[in-house]
């Protein structure tokens, strides 16, 4: 009894092998093969505050002093402002539901451009109170992990900025699997890229 292939038949077996992996090559570069496809867009309302304080899920990094001249220029939330400080302007900033709070010259603005650590400003003059208006999405996640917070719609101003770029205007798209034209730094033209998250 003979052991093993030999002869035409183990060359064309050789042969075969070196069309598989020709192929998977090409394919590979071509950017054919099958990938995981990016998750569904989910929708995310952040609330910083609880009942009595700041929420359990989220961290307090630090104190500030500062003033809250008018509601939020990126979102519609009644609870949101642009507020001032020593450390530049942030918007949106959240003031706390009716009754969290002792009174209402304290809000949450978020620090270091996370959704779930905040810096608590000490407002100056207190908050007046203001209608709602659309509920924008003031941050989205990319499918690349960056995330990008809403600047106020100027003429010439990128609708949001990204820690690698700026998107070039709000998502778009079905609810769950939403889009946006991403403008890489350096580069002159967007590409449409995947948003994984919405917050509002």
């Amino acid at each position: 009894m003979r052991h093993g292939t030999s002869g035409p038949r183990r060359r064309r077996i050789v042969t075969w092998s070196a069309v598989v992996v020709t192929v998977a090559a090409a394919w590979t570069a071509a950017g054919i093969v099958n990938r995981p496809s990016p998750p569904d867009t989910r929708l995310y309302g952040v609330a910083p505050w609880a009942a009595r304080g700041p929420a359990d899920s989220i961290d307090v990094v630090g104190t500030a002093r500062g003033s809250c001249p008018m509601p939020s220029r990126v979102t519609g939330r009644p609870d949101a402002y642009l507020c001032i400080t020593a450390e530049g302007t942030a918007d949106p900033c959240f003031a706390p539901p009716v009754h969290s709070e002792p009174t209402s010259g304290r809000v949450l603005c978020p620090a270091g451009g996370s959704v779930t650590r905040y810096r608590a400003v000490a407002v100056d003059g207190g908050l007046v109170t203001h209608p709602a208006g659309p509920r924008r999405e003031f941050a989205v996640r990319l499918a690349d992990g960056q995330t990008c917070w809403a600047t106020a719609a100027l003429p010439g101003t990128p609708r949001y900025r990204c820690p690698k770029g700026t998107l070039q205007g709000p998502p778009h798209g079905p609810r769950t699997h939403r889009t946006a034209a991403y403008l890489p730094a350096a580069r002159s033209t967007a590409q449409n890229v995947r948003v994984t998250i919405t917050y509002r």
